[in-house]
């Protein structure tokens, strides 16, 4: 997904149509940035003859981080669904988990509250969570899972 938003490619007819010219822009500013960061990371391991950059640096992002990674890539490239336009409660998931698993993550399982307010506290996501479940502005575009639902694969991708 990375490639290809740097590529200005985005595979959902429907994230196309909704996203404005400026928000492209942006996201495929991101995507370069992450590979030319990456890149820039094995080619300094490359001239060091040494491994420990891209040990440090870049594998943590592909290896130690892996069941992050698949909440969070589950939660970011779901379908729109009947929102009428792209905001990051349209296009991102929250989603239930066991209070063991919401510790462990941070609450990052509030992912669309913590998308549309990145400087709230992970401790206060749950209330914010509460507080757009009850404004009928908000609680169209909300989308909520379970993980068990996740796990299934009952999510719609991107």
């Amino acid at each position: 997904y990375t490639i290809l938003s740097a590529l200005g490619i985005f595979k959902s007819p429907k994230l196309k149509s909704l996203l404005d010219q400026k928000l492209k822009r942006n996201i495929q500013i991101d995507a370069i940035s992450t590979l030319i960061f990456h890149t820039f990371i094995a080619c300094f391991s490359f001239l060091i003859n040494s491994y420990y950059p891209v040990i440090l640096l870049t594998a943590p992002s592909f290896i130690a981080q892996y069941a992050t990674h698949i909440l969070a890539s589950s939660q970011h490239n779901v379908e729109i669904g009947n929102a009428n336009k792209y905001t990051q409660l349209s296009a991102s998931v929250s989603m239930s988990l066991p209070l063991f698993l919401r510790a462990f993550y941070w609450n990052m399982n509030f992912h669309s509250e913590h998308h549309l307010a990145p400087s709230v506290p992970h401790y206060n996501l749950s209330r914010l969570h509460q507080a757009l479940k009850s404004s009928h502005s908000t609680k169209e575009n909300l989308n909520i899972q379970s993980l068990v639902s996740e796990m299934k694969g009952n999510y719609v991708k991107n």
